[in-house]
């Protein structure tokens, strides 16, 4: 059977939320043998898929077909991933697309995670209608982002800095290259987004140190240095100023937070 979004629902299983596929430096073979898989890598990595190798980076979407198998080498941090297992052919998504905006993606993996988790009624099929909606909205992004990509060469170039965050963009060689002047280019890139491009840099950044704060045990100076930051106290002077908290401080909310909510939950079970 082919999936192409429509009909019958899916038959979902082992799914895994913000998971740990390879600890630090680490290597794994994944093999799937009984059911395709897709997934969203969250980490800096490198894959080898099908006899091809590539460089991962965050926001990548693989699928990987069953009798197949994807070996992951994990660089300077874990990989993180969400993921679930099909037994469906879907159509028109290839094996491997770098380069996307994975939150709306991701969100419903988290809700798949969670129905998995709470097993109530009906929640085979809950899961397997959402993995119809997880592959139609994974073909529209995909459309989206070629559609863009032909519209704007601004538009890539956008695109490019909230997925690559932990990049050293030189504004004056972007400059260069798109063949403006640099009043050209600012006014443009003004007139196309509302926003600066180094203020669109900022942000993509900040959004990155969100996500290794809350999702990794990095020190704030390695954080610091993923995002391209020259000193720890240049990268929180700029937390504190977009966040009005310090990355510490950020951290440690969020953790407290979550331990508290488990606590809840935990005493919500236990009661009678």
């Amino acid at each position: 059977m082919v999936y192409n979004g429509f009909g019958d629902k899916m038959n979902i299983c082992n799914i895994g939320y913000n998971s740990i596929l390879c600890e630090k430096n680490g290597k794994i073979l994944l093999e799937n043998r009984a059911y395709d898989s897709v997934y969203i890598i969250k980490s800096i990595c490198r894959i080898k898929l099908a006899e091809k190798e590539y460089k991962v980076f965050p926001d990548c979407l693989i699928l990987v077909n069953k009798g197949s198998a994807m070996e992951v080498t994990a660089l300077d941090s874990p990989v993180f991933a969400n993921y679930f297992c099909y037994r469906e052919k879907v159509a028109d998504i290839p094996e491997y697309t770098e380069d996307m905006r994975c939150n709306e993606l991701s969100a419903i993996v988290k809700t798949m995670k969670s129905e998995e988790m709470k097993q109530q009624a009906c929640y085979r099929d809950i899961l397997g209608h959402y993995g119809q909606i997880f592959f139609l909205v994974a073909k529209r992004a995909i459309a989206e982002k070629e559609t863009m990509q032909k519209i704007h060469p601004f538009y890539k170039l956008r695109e490019d800095i909230y997925n690559q965050p932990y990049k050293k963009w030189n504004i004056e060689e972007i400059i260069s290259a798109s063949g403006l002047s640099r009043r050209q280019f600012y006014y443009s890139y003004k007139a196309v987004f509302n926003t600066s491009i180094k203020q669109d840099i900022i942000a993509s950044r900040m959004d990155y140190a969100k996500y290794l704060l809350t999702n990794t045990d990095m020190r704030i100076s390695q954080i610091a240095e993923n995002c391209c930051y020259n000193s720890d106290q240049h990268f929180v002077q700029s937390f504190l100023k977009r966040y009005g908290v310090t990355p510490t401080d950020f951290r440690f909310v969020f953790l407290r937070f979550h331990v508290d909510r488990k606590q809840k939950q935990s005493e919500n079970h236990k009661s009678p």
